[in-house]
């Protein structure tokens, strides 16, 4: 298991898919679109508060656990 979060491929899978543009997108989350661009780039993680919501807007696509490092999910099982 790598411990690179998995959340920033899938956001920007399903983004790229076309079913939300990243101006709706970042509209949606309360943030703007550079926020979201450093999503997808790995560059920072989005709030706890924000993944659940990105959770919701994907439909479960990109579910919360997807943006937790290996070592954080092994703390969460725990």
């Amino acid at each position: 298991m790598s411990d690179t979060p998995n959340g920033a491929a899938l956001l920007t899978a399903w983004l790229d898919s076309g079913r939300m543009n990243r101006t709706a997108f970042a509209d949606a989350c309360g943030v703007s679109r550079q926020t979201v661009y450093k999503w997808q780039a790995g560059e920072v993680r989005p709030s706890m508060k924000q993944q659940h919501r990105i959770e919701y807007l994907t439909g479960g696509t990109v579910p919360v656990t997807d943006w937790l490092t290996a070592a954080e999910r092994v703390e969460v099982t725990r």
